[in-house]
């Protein structure tokens, strides 16, 4: 197998002392990367690690054993349930969540499915095929099955793939999948098979991060009509049918954003936006689809415009250090967040407000129609004014209008942006919180002890948490009834609830 005789040749040449590689010079080095970057990121939090049962009760106990534990019950430790009273309030309007979450899993170990021997570092899901896709830093991309739990397809061959981590995947339309490597390359993989195409000329440096500007699911769910440059705003007219355009964007360390046509079997570049003083490390679609924001490290954000692909809104020095999250408002949230912080003025209402958060600990709400920050509020720094903010997520709870945080203070934060990003809840988590995602009125965290916290944003209580792995959880991913978690362990582990 050609990837197994990369990893043969490859601890050959680390044990030849030969460095090789554009973003990491070997696997040893990539290791004491990873290993020196969650160290520092624990030095600045303000909790003393313990395990999950002695973080929520005061007391030690040991940690969960990663596929053998589906539910940690924190009062008794004996792997179960946790004894908090269960959440009797209802899913929010906006994603309807099964009953049985509130329960746990249906099976308490999940379903394990392992992948390979090298973290894996991002997942994307298609559930209209039940599937999710994750990159590894084996330098391969791994399809699963959801429904059997099996390995679908392995995204590498021999002359085709990534030859260093799969830092980012996502969905196109018709279940083709972009990934996105630190070799600066990104590779387009059908919808069934292993023989990719290479993006050419995709970026200089790493790729940060990949983006479809048409969400498969509103391509399958929406009305037949021709898609094109300047018309792709609304992804209610997005459709998968074989008259339309499929459209992608990709940041790097290059310091460059690009925008690609996918639509037929050879990639096309629309546009080359650049502009940013350092590597573009985060970047968001806005829900309308007619921007995209991105963040540097620098500290600085910019807007760009799809239809024109130029630079419409920015913010200089947004963040101390580097903008580690982004998140743009749903125009109906913040229809609501100005009808709550201005009644009578939100009839202008269009997707233009958006979330970012820094290295410097802050959470910062800007409008992107006006200069200045509307918002913000110092939520992840420690006692001597040190952290990060990891994962920003918006749409939870009973109004779907509620901001989450979480940070290197390994607290996940509940914020209402109606209230200037004032805190409700502050939620205590045992390890850095390496991803984050909602569905109605739960959170899902990821932690580098392996576990995920699910948590009830309206009262701010973790529910229970999972053992979902034997080290760091790096991606999450949620439906109605399944969530899916993957890590440094190699393994994708699957849940299913009522």
């Amino acid at each position: 197998m050609a990837l197994q005789r990369l990893k043969d040749s490859q601890r050959a040449r680390n044990i030849a002392g030969q460095k090789q590689g554009l973003a990491s010079a070997s696997d040893a080095d990539n290791e004491a990367y990873m290993q020196q970057f969650n160290e520092a990121f624990r030095a600045l939090s303000t909790y003393e690690h313990q395990s999950l049962a002695g973080q929520l009760t005061g007391a030690s106990a040991p940690a969960p054993a990663a596929g053998t534990t589906g539910l940690n019950k924190v009062a008794a430790g004996d792997n179960r349930r946790t004894s908090q009273s269960q959440n009797s309030c209802p899913a929010s309007v906006a994603v309807p969540t099964a009953a049985g979450w509130t329960n746990g899993p249906l099976i308490e170990a999940g379903t394990l499915v392992q992948l390979s021997d090298r973290p894996i570092l991002c997942s994307a899901a298609n559930w209209s095929s039940n599937e999710v896709v994750v990159g590894c830093s084996d330098h391969a991309s791994y399809v699963v099955d959801l429904a059997s739990g099996n390995k679908k397809r392995t995204l590498y061959s021999k002359s085709c793939g990534h030859t260093e981590w799969v830092t980012c995947v996502c969905y196109l339309p018709q279940g083709r999948v972009l990934t996105g490597g630190m070799d600066g390359r990104c590779w387009l993989w059908p919808s069934a098979g292993s023989n990719g195409t290479e993006v050419k000329a995709a970026h200089e440096a790493p790729v940060s991060k990949v983006v479809s500007l048409i969400p498969p699911e509103s391509a399958a769910a929406a009305p037949a009509g021709k898609v094109n440059i300047r018309s792709h705003r609304t992804q209610a007219r997005a459709t998968a049918s074989p008259g339309s355009r499929v459209l992608a964007a990709s940041c790097s360390y290059d310091k460059s954003v690009k925008m690609w046509d996918f639509t037929g079997n050879r990639p096309q570049q629309l546009a080359v936006m650049t502009g940013h003083a350092g590597p573009v490390l985060e970047m968001a679609v806005q829900p309308v689809g007619a921007k995209v924001l991105t963040g540097d490290r620098k500290g600085n954000l910019m807007s760009w415009d799809l239809e024109t692909c130029s630079n419409s809104w920015g913010a200089v020095a947004a963040h101390q250090g580097h903008i580690t999250a982004l998140a743009w408002m749903h125009p109906q949230q913040q229809q609501l967040h100005e009808a709550l912080a201005a009644p009578g003025d939100s009839s202008g209402s269009n997707g233009s407000m958006a979330v970012s958060g820094g290295q410097d600990g802050c959470v910062r709400l800007w409008d992107t129609r006006a200069s200045g920050c509307a918002a913000q509020q110092r939520l992840h720094a420690n006692q001597q004014g040190k952290g990060a903010v990891g994962n920003i997520c918006i749409g939870a709870g009973y109004s779907a209008s509620l901001i989450l945080s979480s940070g290197a203070d390994m607290t996940l934060q509940i914020s209402d942006p109606a209230m200037s990003l004032k805190p409700l809840h502050t939620v205590k988590l045992t390890e850095f919180p390496y991803c984050l995602t909602t569905i109605g009125h739960l959170a899902m965290c990821g932690c580098g002890d392996g576990s995920v916290h699910v948590v009830d944003v309206h009262s701010g209580r973790t529910l229970y948490a999972l053992g979902a792995g034997h080290a760091a959880i790096r991606a999450v991913e949620v439906s109605a009834d399944t969530l899916v978690c993957t890590g440094d362990d190699g393994n994708v582990l699957i849940y299913h609830f009522a």
